[in-house]
């Protein structure tokens, strides 16, 4: 698979280090000296980064200057909140740029706050530390970016839930609309977290995200049915992360594989006549769903960056929990020959292919797994069987539309899941956080076919570090 440049997996060395606790737990990690982690980051030690002790968390301050006119009600507001203190930088300043080349209209909002660290790429113009931009359509083309800058903020740990917190509720409360176009952009891990700050030693873990946005929609009123939560972010699109996050969004769009280095085509998505269309014929969740099968549609048309990316709906999975829980109880009921089952897993369709580190090479399509189960000719368990369909069932159901590159990810349907083969997978890399596995007997059924004594671990101590790529000098998110 060639990729133009990649929002890299990190290291599980680096994740150890910088893996950010859990929700709002910024303050609690400084007085404690754990490290934070946020990208998706090559997990081998020779990859781990010399990271500093974290800084305090920074609350965004009131530097520059502040609009305090309320703007009118539109039909969308695209909020893109871009972590780029980190090898993104470059990239993330380009996309902001590529999002001038459409700008606020009559019919949308569009706002961003970026963080690009202390040395911010001169290329693209703007300053060092986090500022935060009304997106103007670009009229020098000049590459560099042209928005006004609404307020510079400084230096932010934007790992931090409570600094993502403070963006929602101000894009929220200043730009209202009918509904939300939501992105966080920067590396992604998956199960393991989003958003890394290397300055702070920060990457925030899915239930920081969920606590950020509950207690956004607490302080706005901003209900999760008319939010789109997009991941521009490498291997986003699981089973474990959309459950955590059904209640904070009504649609999530994000991607099984990992994505290259220039992210989602923001031109082509936001801009043309069938964005236009849109905006004029549909409103309320038909607009959602109609706004993410459009992104599927765009994203389609840059595969060399966006290998996957589907539309889930999140309302749909605890049909999803439910399934996979029965399908893990089956599992453990089965006697079936281990090394069957592990085979059938281990043949299943794999994410970062060329780069196999843990845990991101054990990120499986479930509905292939299920899949392969029910077809099968060696595994005689009906009941194993009518688990495995109903997997396939509820999946097909909460994919609202995917896409996949056939020649590299073939058997992708549109959500993954951690399955690992080996042993030590869910006591390293801290599964038994997330609610999935709290909830489900998914991460028993694992275990026991990885032949692993221990259970999953909520502590946290697991350090984020991004994948190197998947070719010569390739970047991933």
């Amino acid at each position: 698979m060639k990729i133009d440049k990649t929002r890299q997996v990190i290291s599980t060395e680096q994740l150890k280090q910088d893996f950010t606790a859990g929700p709002m737990k910024q303050k609690e990690k400084e007085s404690s000296g754990t490290a934070e982690a946020r990208e998706t980051v090559s997990l081998s030690s020779s990859a781990t980064r010399d990271l500093k002790k974290p800084g305090k968390a920074s609350k965004p301050a009131s530097h520059g200057t502040s609009r305090s006119e309320k703007p009118e009600k539109k039909k969308w507001t695209v909020m893109v909140y871009f972590a780029g203190d980190n090898d993104l930088e470059p990239y993330l300043a380009k996309n902001l740029v590529d999002l001038e080349k459409v700008g606020s209209t009559k019919d949308m909002h569009m706002i961003a706050q970026i963080d690009r660290g202390k040395t911010p790429t001169a290329t693209y113009g703007g300053e060092a530390g986090a500022s935060r931009y009304e997106i103007v359509k670009d009229k020098h083309s000049n590459g560099k970016i042209d928005s006004k800058e609404v307020s510079h903020m400084g230096k932010l740990n934007s790992s931090d839930p409570e600094v993502l917190k403070d963006f929602l509720k101000w894009g929220m409360k200043k730009y209202p609309a009918e509904n939300y176009l939501i992105i966080l952009n920067d590396h992604g891990a998956g199960f393991a977290g989003v958003l890394q700050d290397v300055e702070a030693k920060g990457f925030m873990q899915i239930p920081g995200i969920k606590e950020a946005f509950k207690d956004a929609e607490k302080e706005t009123g901003v209900s999760p049915k008319n939010i789109i939560l997009g991941f521009d972010a490498c291997l986003m699109g699981q089973a474990e992360v959309a459950y955590e996050l059904r209640n904070v969004a009504n649609i999530m769009v994000a991607s099984e594989e990992a994505i290259g280095g220039t992210g989602w085509p923001y031109e082509g998505i936001l801009s043309g006549n069938k964005f236009d269309k849109i905006n004029q014929n549909y409103s309320g969740e038909e607009a959602l769903n109609k706004m993410a099968g459009h992104i599927i549609d765009e994203t389609a048309k840059t595969q060399n960056a966006t290998f996957t990316m589907s539309a889930v709906d999140l309302t749909k999975m605890n049909d999803v929990k439910d399934a996979v829980d029965g399908l893990g109880n089956a599992l453990l009921k089965t006697k079936e020959p281990q090394s069957r089952i592990r085979r059938i897993i281990q043949m299943s369709q794999h994410y970062t292919a060329g780069y196999e580190e843990r845990p991101y090479s054990e990120m499986r399509d479930i509905y292939d797994i299920a899949s392969r189960i029910e077809k099968s000719r060696v595994v005689n368990d009906e009941k194993l069987k009518v688990a495995a369909r109903e997997v396939m069932k509820v999946v097909e159901g909460a994919v609202i539309k995917e896409q996949h590159k056939k020649e590299d990810v073939g058997d992708s349907h549109g959500l993954s899941i951690y399955a690992p083969i080996q042993k030590g997978g869910y006591d390293s890399f801290d599964y038994g956080r997330l609610e999935l596995a709290k909830n489900t007997s998914w991460d028993e059924a694992m275990i026991r076919f990885t032949g692993d004594p221990t259970k999953p671990s909520s502590g946290s101590g697991w350090t984020y570090s991004p994948p190197k790529g998947k070719g010569p000098a390739e970047k991933l998110k």
